[in-house]
């Protein structure tokens, strides 16, 4: 038994092999080894959280495959660049995607893009986590008519805020 690690590339690869025993004897062997390089998809994705109600767009690049497939562990739709059709799934190189309902109750989801028509390969999968950040609650009050000069204070209750910003119109 002898072990050979010939070098081969992408393509058809003739591999030809000659036995020699100790005797001199003579034997020879070949076969064909077809070859296909690994496919590979790259998931570009805008940094940051998104938030609640926006949508976002991703594109994919992809190498050594036919095409690709986008999904998510998510409820969200995709929209299409180049098809503009909706779906849950889209295979499109630039898409939209606009979370779902489940999406924002979990405050985001996984974005996967898939290589498809693969040959000999399995398929290549990048995938990238979203955030997607609820808005901000709340509500004021105040009293809604006095004599002038009026001074009101106004009570509120906010929830889900980094800063709060008055703005009176002036």
């Amino acid at each position: 038994s002898s072990k050979v690690n010939p070098e081969v590339k992408e393509g058809m690869n003739k591999i030809k092999y000659r036995f020699t025993d100790a005797n001199g004897c003579t034997k020879a062997d070949s076969l064909r080894i077809r070859v296909q390089y690994a496919p590979d998809v790259q998931l570009i994705a805008p940094p940051g959280a998104l938030c609640e109600g926006d949508t976002f767009m991703l594109s994919g690049t992809r190498t050594r495959t036919a095409a690709f497939r986008w999904s998510t562990t998510g409820d969200g739709q995709f929209t299409g660049n180049t098809s503009n059709t909706t779906d849950s799934f889209s295979t499109d190189a630039v898409v939209r995607y606009a979370p779902g309902a489940a999406d924002i109750a979990n405050q985001g989801c996984i974005i996967r893009l898939m290589s498809t028509d693969n040959g000999l390969c399995p398929a290549d999968v990048e995938q990238k986590s979203i955030a997607v950040e609820l808005k901000p609650t709340g509500d004021f009050t105040a009293p809604p008519e006095g004599c002038e000069p009026y001074i009101t204070f106004f009570d509120g209750e906010f929830n889900g805020y980094k800063f709060i910003r008055w703005n009176f119109g002036d």
